[in-house]
């Protein structure tokens, strides 16, 4: 896969769960802690909206390097996203195990599926295949 096509599937998916995060933030709220209510409900709500506003912020940052053309800034980019989308792929499954939290399996697989396809592309794709091509 070809270095703009795996930022672009980063930033959609970046994109994806701003989304979400902001058209139902009770209904992840009460999926990861089914008995909060009142107060706690609502901070649950305010830390979705958070949440998607920096997915959304990450999704703008990760647009902004598409066009990057020589491949060593490429493999730099490449291993700071799979390392970034393994950050809540970790943190959600290690909550499972710290705090009973139910397993989040969407969010677990998709940032999971987007942190190996970055560590596919650094550490076996040849540099002539990561550099850009304009034709993503």
């Amino acid at each position: 896969m070809k270095y703009k096509s795996i930022t672009s599937v980063c930033a959609a998916l970046s994109t994806f769960f701003a989304v979400a995060f902001i058209s139902a933030p009770d209904v992840f709220t009460f999926n990861m802690f089914p008995n909060a209510e009142g107060l706690a409900l609502e901070v649950g709500i305010v830390k979705r909206y958070m949440m998607a506003a920096m997915a959304l912020m990450g999704a703008v940052m990760i647009l902004g390097v598409r066009e990057v053309s020589d491949a060593k800034s490429q493999r730099s980019i490449l291993l700071a996203l799979g390392v970034g989308f393994t950050i809540p792929c970790a943190t959600l499954i290690a909550l499972v195990v710290s705090h009973s939290i139910p397993l989040q399996v969407v969010p677990v697989v998709a940032t999971g599926f987007a942190a190996t396809m970055c560590y596919r592309a650094v550490f076996r794709l040849e540099t002539r295949d990561m550099v850009f091509s304009g034709h993503g």
